[in-house]
């Protein structure tokens, strides 16, 4: 088919007519992509319309007058746009919109590609695969038109689509029945903002524009591994032998101290202290199928992607990495070595770490930095504190401390003994915590889980009252009492 002059001349009429704002050039571009469509509607399916007057009112001032009814987003998911339309109307005018067309038709996927080329349309691509609940894409809008059913539409957003984003759906004037069949747990997550009869201009044709906003913060992102570069992120491991992933799984099995890398994981420790750590964080680990709700683990995740650190793992390789963690993200940072003993600033109080269990040692940790001290030396006998379980417990406390390598135990204490620093012990033996004074330079030195702290100790050892119905307090408590004794003393 060829567009006629007395055609053309219509088509200019028609929409200068309609919308009087458009520019000369503007309505030059329309008729280009308009004359493309003509020229291929047979040869690619494009459109069911053939009469050139039904191609200029039903899909052109159909989609051009959306943007004279509301403000449109500033980037929009065009679902469903079978040769581009509302969308691609809708960015010729509005040049500043960024725009992706989601049509999984091969021959109209082709046809959009031409338009895009031959227009020089940028912020512009073409989703080539149909859109279902489990995808993403980075917009503040969705826009339909003729496409499915209000419910579906809501529903098929309702996982991507950001807090206050918009859903436009251009309907015809019987949609109250869609409307009312939309189910409460869809419909609790958004709020009908506009509901505007029209008519389209010089025709008898009504229309009935929706708009509804999003009101809830609900955001579900699918990662997983696929053929299609639109949906995949990262960089995707299938196999055990990948060198990236053996290195990863040395990790977990030796720990930090041998393989230098640290596992975070848990949604509040990495979101609490991710600014902190991002500078020495060696990647992320997300796998296949993994969904996550949280917007700030999805902005984390999202940037890893771009600096190149994000690893999306094939499921069985992931669980074979795993801590306990239900599936979550983890992040491997980078750790150094201690500190030299030598160097530690004795004017400061200390705290010295003996515990092998990772959680009583990642929470004395806490609570140390909560009351302001970040010196801590690990003896030889203490567990690592960048194990897994020390840092959660922890609360990402491990991430504000100078750690210290000492000695022994005992090594260690005659060690700032003779540096003129002051044991302060814990045992129930010692002298009540009520009673005592803390000297001006010191090293605190927790019970000893099972055998109890050794008898060279016992001279400098202080006591925290408590009944007779247990026989000793959990040592990261005990010293916790004792620190906050301190607390109240600065």
């Amino acid at each position: 088919m060829v567009i006629t002059s007395e055609e053309k001349k219509a088509f200019f009429s028609s929409l200068s007519e309609a919308f009087p704002h458009l520019s000369q050039i503007t309505i030059e571009r329309l008729y280009i992509f308009c004359e493309l469509l003509v020229r291929y509607n047979d040869e690619y399916d494009l459109s069911r319309l053939k009469k050139f007057s039904d191609i200029i009112i039903k899909h052109f001032i159909d989609s051009i007058i959306v943007g004279t009814l509301i403000e449109l987003p500033e980037s929009l998911l065009d679902i469903g746009t079978g040769a581009g339309f509302p969308g691609i109307p809708l960015k010729i005018v509005h040049p500043d919109l960024k725009l992706i067309l989601a049509e999984p038709r091969p021959m109209r996927v082709k046809f959009m590609n031409m338009v895009i080329k031959e227009l020089s349309l940028s912020c512009v691509s073409v989703f080539s695969h149909k859109v279902n609940e489990k995808m993403y894409f980075p917009v503040s809008g969705v826009i339909t038109r003729a496409f499915e059913s209000t419910p579906a539409t809501l529903e098929r957003c309702v996982n991507f689509l950001p807090h206050n984003g918009s859903i436009i759906l251009l309907k015809g004037p019987g949609v109250d029945a869609e409307m009312e069949e939309i189910p409460k747990e869809i419909s609790d997550h958004y709020h009908l903002k506009t509901d505007l009869p029209y008519k389209l201009p010089k025709t008898s044709h009504e229309r009935r524009l929706l708009v509804y906003k999003k009101t809830s913060s609900l955001i579900k992102r699918f990662y997983q591994i696929s053929e299609l570069p639109e949906l995949t992120v990262g960089i995707t491991i299938e196999s055990s032998d990948n060198k990236r992933y053996k290195e990863l799984k040395k990790a977990i099995l030796t720990g930090p101290g041998k393989s230098r890398l640290a596992v975070i994981s848990g949604e509040k420790t990495i979101t609490d202290n991710y600014q902190i750590i991002r500078d020495t964080i060696f990647c992320g680990v997300i796998y296949d199928g993994y969904c996550e709700k949280s917007s700030k683990q999805n902005s984390i995740i999202a940037e890893l992607d771009r600096s190149g650190k994000l690893i999306l793992l094939k499921k069985s390789l992931y669980n074979e990495l795993d801590i306990g963690i239900n599936r979550q993200l983890l992040l491997f940072k980078k750790i150094n070595d201690f500190n030299c003993l030598e160097n530690i600033d004795i004017s400061r109080p200390i705290l010295l770490v003996p515990f092998q269990d990772p959680a009583n040692t990642g929470s004395v940790i806490r609570s140390a930095v909560a009351f302001g001290i970040t010196q801590i030396v690990i003896t030889a006998e203490g567990c690592h504190p960048f194990h897994h379980k020390s840092i959660r417990a922890s609360g990402g406390a491990v991430f504000n401390t100078d750690f210290y390598k000492g000695l022994s135990l005992s090594d260690s204490v005659d060690f700032f003994v003779r540096q003129g620093v002051t044991p302060v012990a814990l045992d129930s033996a010692g002298t009540p915590l009520s009673d005592f004074s803390f000297p001006k330079k010191f090293v605190i030195i927790p019970g000893i889980e099972g055998p109890g702290l050794p008898e060279g100790l016992r001279q400098y050892s202080v006591s925290i009252p408590m009944t007779d119905m247990v026989e000793s307090l959990n040592a990261s408590i005990s010293t916790s009492l004792l620190l906050y004794e301190y607390f109240k003393t600065l």
